[in-house]
């Protein structure tokens, strides 16, 4: 049998566990060595272990300087380690300020845990924020914090770690949004108000009434319940009240969701410069994007919408 080994060895310093952490054992733990109510009082204490004892079977319990009682391994974390709680109580949303979260992974004895940050990542993706889907690896995944509109991504740079390691939550734009995760949704991460919704209801109802479309695109409009986009020889590309975008292929008279990133921002580009409503679905501009070398940052080339940026002026 291995000997016993404590992880708190005399004279080091820790911290007693929180008081819900305390209230959880004084409940639950019903054999040897219980909790005295009067322990709770000193939650969160600083104290340094004076002895340490082995119980039948292995528990190891602790004596502390000038802190009552005895305590189980359990109830005690290393002093220099901010305390784990993970009551929602112990968390705040997202901050307009906050743009990065980084999460670690800190030695405990032979184990690791989670910072205080890797948990309150935790806590913000189970439930918090909105998640709109992942990437095609799955390891990166993409949200929406609806109180603000704001894109967040989740990812793990550590991913050689046996679990993926600490994780990471940091903000995206729309435009980066877009690239990154092409199935989620072409606008901005599958992020969707019902007013859009609206907006293209009402755009089609009005398009097909007044005779707006083209022939073509009124064909395409009426075969997808969708909003006419763009068009070309090949096919009319269009989008729906619910964001999704359909490629309408001229020749086989049938429609396909489109999944090109580039054909997505086009949609994204045309859409709002041919409907002023939806003006707010123009791509953004991300703070690292070059001028299109193609077309020197115009959009056009000989008049018509350049292919490289496809009429952003930017790639």
């Amino acid at each position: 049998m291995p000997p016993y080994k404590e992880l708190y060895p005399v004279g080091t310093k820790v911290r007693v566990a929180g008081r819900a952490k305390l209230d959880d054992f004084l409940r639950t733990w019903k054999f040897h060595h219980p909790l005295a109510p009067e322990q709770l009082l000193d939650a969160d204490r600083v104290a340094e272990v004076v002895n340490v004892g082995f119980y039948h079977g292995g528990d190891v319990l602790y004596g502390l300087r000038d802190v009552p009682g005895t305590w189980h391994e359990e109830c005690l974390l290393p002093e220099w380690l901010d305390h784990f709680r993970t009551e929602a109580a112990d968390f705040r949303r997202l901050e307009p300020s906050e743009t990065e979260l980084v999460g670690q992974w800190v030695p405990v004895g032979k184990r690791v845990m989670g910072d205080v940050t890797e948990k309150r990542i935790e806590w913000l993706t189970q439930g918090q924020l909105r998640k709109l889907g992942c990437d095609s690896s799955g390891w990166e995944v993409l949200f929406v914090d609806e109180a603000d509109g704001r894109y967040w991504e989740l990812t793990y740079p550590h991913r050689e770690m046996h679990g993926g390691g600490p994780k990471c939550l940091s903000t995206l734009s729309r435009e980066d949004a877009v690239h990154r995760y092409p199935r989620v949704a072409w606008t901005a991460g599958g992020y969707w108000t019902d007013e859009l919704r609206k907006t293209v209801q009402l755009l089609i109802a009005q398009g097909l009434r007044d005779g707006a479309f083209e022939k073509a695109e009124a064909e395409a409009s009426m075969a997808t319940g969708a909003l006419p986009v763009y068009c070309d020889m090949g096919g009319c590309l269009l989008i729906r009240p619910d964001s999704s975008i359909f490629l309408f292929d001229w020749e086989h008279q049938a429609a396909a969701p489109e999944r090109d990133p580039k054909w997505l921002r086009m949609a994204a580009v045309r859409v709002a410069r041919r409907y002023p409503a939806l003006a707010v679905l123009a791509p953004q501009r991300p703070a690292d994007a070059r001028a299109c070398s193609a077309c020197s940052g115009t959009g056009l080339l000989m008049g018509v919408t350049c292919g490289e940026c496809v009429g952003t002026g930017w790639v």
